[in-house]
């Protein structure tokens, strides 16, 4: 085994990975970072101010704000159920679907884990190599 497994992609970090949803795709920037640790910060302090009580605190806010805001970068096939029309990505429209409650626990987890998994932003010959580790 090589150090080249774990070598991630940096630029994947905030050009975002790819998560297949359905017939969707979803480009997820990676948590866990510097740059995601002080969004998140920053969502916090907004929605519960410098000394919230721990009790207070909703994960599942947070991680919706984050995504809606930061954390997916873009999608492509995302279609209004509605309407059934194309939803093209934007700010407006990704906070419609990520601050829904009715995500929360389904759509947004998968895009939470997505971001977390460094599987997903390893350098692209690495993931190759890893894929065919898993083979054997």
């Amino acid at each position: 085994m090589s150090l080249d497994l774990y070598r991630e992609d940096v630029e994947k970090h905030s050009s975002g990975s790819p998560c297949y949803v359905a017939n969707m795709t979803f480009f997820v920037a990676r948590i866990g970072t510097k740059k995601a640790q002080a969004e998140i910060a920053e969502i916090r302090n907004v929605l519960y101010g410098l000394f919230p009580r721990p009790k207070e605190i909703d994960e599942n806010e947070i991680f919706a704000n984050w995504l809606s805001d930061y954390g997916v970068i873009g999608w492509e096939n995302v279609t209004d159920d509605e309407s059934g029309e194309s939803m093209p990505f934007s700010r407006d429209f990704s906070r419609r679907i990520f601050l829904n409650e009715a995500y929360w626990l389904s759509l947004n987890q998968v895009l939470i884990t997505h971001a977390a998994n460094y599987e997903n932003f390893l350098n692209d010959q690495s993931y190759e190599e890893v894929e065919e580790i898993k083979k054997l």
